[in-house]
């Protein structure tokens, strides 16, 4: 096995300039052999019209379904490989898997695992959905990933980025696709496609579904039956397209899909445990617990990865006696890992007046109900002893949590022509939400409780949008665009009066982009971005004067006023050497002012004693700054080569962080010049194609990919963190017209290694009272597999 975890960064160029190098092989001969070949054009609809990527004056990373297809993009967490800019968290409060991964771009870390308090929002044919979850991506014609507050546009949740995924629409001639994967690990990934004319030039359809299992990549070391990190998914979806006639058009799409999910990977990593790696005093301060991990933490071996995954009896009467269960907001799993069930519906309408304008409207729903059992301290603890309470105790912790997310949009736009110098855009939207959160815990002694309350949030938000856009000469445009956007949010406790506040908020973009010649776009832009405000429910029952006392020390009081954003973007995008090259670059200076954190403020209560008190304020202030490079090199007809690169600094000016207070002996990081957690300052990806056709008219391919990740730190404290690493995939296949196979090698070097940490008090007391413990998600192993698909 080849392990270069960041420590031979010579073999690392060596594997990346290889695949360079053998795609680089007489470059002009392959230029002369492949004159008149193109790159292909992608049309983006991110500024709610149909442009050509190219020309979009916004930072974006466009995907089109035969990318998707080729580079095997399955799911959102494999497009952040390939998008500078953008990552995706995948390990959320003790847990890891497909449960509330975060969606952060630029290193605007969210500083929670909830859904429901996001920067960024994703959008299914102009919906917003409330989470990270889109179901197959093999549904979708294209996924745009679109950088830096999109609030003008898109609203509410758009501070940071927005992902715009728009489905296939069904074509008039009957066709189908059948596809099959099978891998290691027990992989199996099944799907069917079905499309064509049901009343000839009016009425068409597109039918899909794909089932898909793994078995899970790591044994549980507790007990090496079970395996870790098993998941499956059931996914079907139609869509109806109506052109009833040439004016009007309407496109229906409901998609259903279920989540059923094993015992998640995730390692726990304590100083009971491992008190060789626990080697370092911060200032000479070991306050807290014992020491810390300075730097990288070191790889442990998968051997060390072990939990509890059986269903006891014990676990039986306490999580699933009648009590619990009457109490449950929607029926929980019965097993240690995830069940998830999801729908989604939406109507699209367009009508094209004579004139040119267009009337548009995007109706949605969308429902999606996850519960998660796990074993909460992710060590091997039953029938084992801690001292969390200060006394010895059952150290075994599990965590039940069910989570219920609602949504409704409707959104109205009149759009103009694009045939004149002056552009415009009109249109209102207004969107609800019903999100529930409930969770039981067994912690120690403790049991849970039948009463547990459940979390309540159910904002409404109304809009009005407008964008106008001016040709002032050839080569020359200017764009302004606002949103005018009403945040009524309600939140508490489930059988409670709710807190209740709105929110007023209007964001403006302004864009000048310059094309001094066809294929050539620069532009600058102007933004600003809101993310909604939200309440301390700790603070009810506060009287006037220890209100007062948190105000005056800069705390926020019962409701928190929003976040705000200002970026500026200076971009170019362009195509060279007769349309066989192409780059896009942007740079960005993002300023983040009235951050919503959480700080410890010390009052005098009125019992006359002194007391510490956590409140959410705005008081956090950070700088964000970066480079996002990507390229494409049509070497000839049959060599092509890809490129990403990021570098994304943040610098936190004015925050807390509540590891700081054990390790500098302040929760105050202000001055110290701090990054933002759970994001790599760097990454890129570099990528070779080779693709032929053999005398039987057949062709075939080759494709390698370099993928490159800095390191990520595990809180805003930057004193513990991932290593860097690197992965390496590869392709072969051979394809016709109506059918192609492929072999492939995902990390084929072997890479093994941590891919983010998360700070977690060890709730089995077995290092000493409630000591710290780092959870830590695990990179995917070496995976060896076959894909094949038909087409009729």
């Amino acid at each position: 096995m080849i392990n270069f975890k960041g420590k031979n960064i010579l073999l690392r160029i060596a594997i990346a300039g290889s695949i360079a190098a053998v795609a680089g092989i007489a470059p002009a001969t392959f230029a002369a052999e492949g004159e008149g070949a193109t790159l292909e054009e992608i049309i983006v609809t991110s500024r709610k019209r149909e442009e050509a990527l190219l020309e979009a004056p916004l930072t974006i990373t466009a995907f089109g379904a035969k990318q998707i297809e080729k580079m095997a993009l399955d799911e959102l967490p494999d497009f952040s490989n390939f998008t500078p800019g953008f990552h995706y968290s995948e390990h959320s409060v003790g847990k890891g898997g497909r449960f509330n991964r975060r969606l952060i771009f630029r290193g605007m870390n969210p500083r929670t695992d909830r859904q429901t308090r996001q920067g960024a929002t994703v959008f299914i044919d102009g919906a917003p959905t409330l989470g990270s979850e889109i179901g197959s991506a093999e549904n979708y014609e294209r996924i745009e990933i679109i950088k830096g507050p999109q609030s003008a546009y898109f609203g509410r949740s758009t501070f940071s980025g927005a992902i715009n995924a728009v489905t296939k629409t069904p074509g008039d001639e009957w066709a189908g696709k059948i596809s099959a994967e099978v891998g290691s690990f027990g992989l199996t990934d099944i799907g069917a496609q079905v499309e064509g004319s049901l009343i000839e030039d009016v009425l068409s359809m597109r039918l899909s579904a794909r089932q898909y299992e793994t078995h899970g990549e790591y044994r549980n070391s507790g007990d090496p039956t079970v395996r870790l990190g098993a998941e499956s998914t059931s996914d079907i979806s139609l869509s109806l397209f109506a052109r009833p006639t040439d004016k009007l058009s309407a496109k229906f799409r409901i998609h259903a899909w279920t989540d059923d999910d094993g015992p998640s990977v995730g390692a726990g990593i304590t100083i009971a445990d491992h008190p060789e790696i626990f080697d370092c005093n911060v200032a000479g301060n070991a306050a807290g617990g014992g020491k810390w991990i300075c730097g990288d933490v070191p790889f442990l071996g998968s051997n060390q990865l072990g939990m509890d995954t059986t269903i006891t009896p014990a676990i039986q009467a306490m999580y699933y006696n009648q009590g619990i269960q009457d109490a449950w907001i929607f029926d929980a799993p019965r097993s240690f890992g995830l069940e998830r069930n999801a729908r989604e519906v939406s109507l699209v309408l367009d009508y094209e007046m004579d004139n040119g304008m267009t009337i548009s409207s995007v109706t949605a729903s969308h429902k999606n109900e996850y519960g998660s059992f796990e074993d909460f301290d992710r060590r091997v603890t039953a029938g084992q002893t801690g001292t969390a309470l200060g006394f010895p105790a059952s150290a075994d912790t599990y965590n039940l949590t069910l989570t219920s997310n609602k949504d409704f949009s409707q959104e109205f736009r009149l759009t103009s022509s694009d045939d004149n110098a002056l552009t415009w855009m009109v249109g209102a939207s207004y969107s609800e939400i019903e999100a529930r959160l409930q969770g039981f815990t067994v912690f120690s002694v403790l049991t849970p409780n039948p009463n547990q309350s459940v979390s309540t949030f159910d904002p409404e938000t109304r809009a009005i949008f407008a964008a106008i856009g001016y040709q002032i000469s050839d080569t020359l445009s200017l764009s302004l665009e606002a949103r005018n956007q009403r945040d009524k949010v309600v939140e508490g406790t489930l059988g409670q009066t709710p807190l209740e506040n709105t929110f007023n908020s209007t964001t403006p973009r302004v864009i000048l982009d310059y094309k001094p010649k066809e294929g050539t776009t620069y532009y600058f832009t102007y933004a600003k971005g809101v993310n909604p405000g939200q309440f301390n429910a700790g603070l009810l029952g506060r009287n006037d004067a220890e209100l007062a006392q948190i105000a005056a020390a800069g705390g926020g009081g019962i409701s928190v006023q929003e976040e705000s954003i200002t970026n500026l973007e200076f971009g170019v995008k362009s195509r060279f050497l007769d349309d066989r090259a192409q780059i896009t670059a942007a740079i960005y200076f993002s300023d983040w002012e009235d951050a919503i954190a959480p700080e410890i403020i010390t009052i005098t209560n009125a019992a006359g004693d002194g007391e510490n008190i956590q409140v959410n304020s705005n008081g956090g202030q950070a700088d964000l700054s970066g480079l996002e490079v990507e390229g494409s090199f049509l070497l000839s007809d049959n060599w092509t080569i890809d490129m990403t690169f990021a570098l994304n600094k943040s610098e936190i000016n004015d925050f807390e962080s509540p590891d700081a207070a054990q390790l500098f002996g302040s929760r105050t990081i202000d001055g110290m010049k701090n990054a933002f957690s759970r994001y790599p300052e760097t990454s890129g990806t570099l990528s070779a194609t080779y693709e032929a056709t053999l005398k039987s008219g057949r062709s075939w391919y080759f494709r390698g990919d370099y993928i490159s990740q800095g390191k990520t730190w595990m809180t805003n404290a930057n004193v513990t963190s991932t290593d860097e690493y690197s992965l390496v995939n590869v392709r072969v296949g051979l394809e016709s017209d109506d059918w192609s196979i492929e072999g492939y090698v995902t990390n084929l070097m072997e890479e093994e290694g941590y891919t983010n940490l998360q700070l977690f008090p060890d709730l089995s007391g077995q290092s000493g009272g409630l000591n710290r413990m780092i959870l830590a998600g695990l990179m995917p192993q070496r995976s060896i597999g076959i894909r094949t698909s038909f087409e009729f």
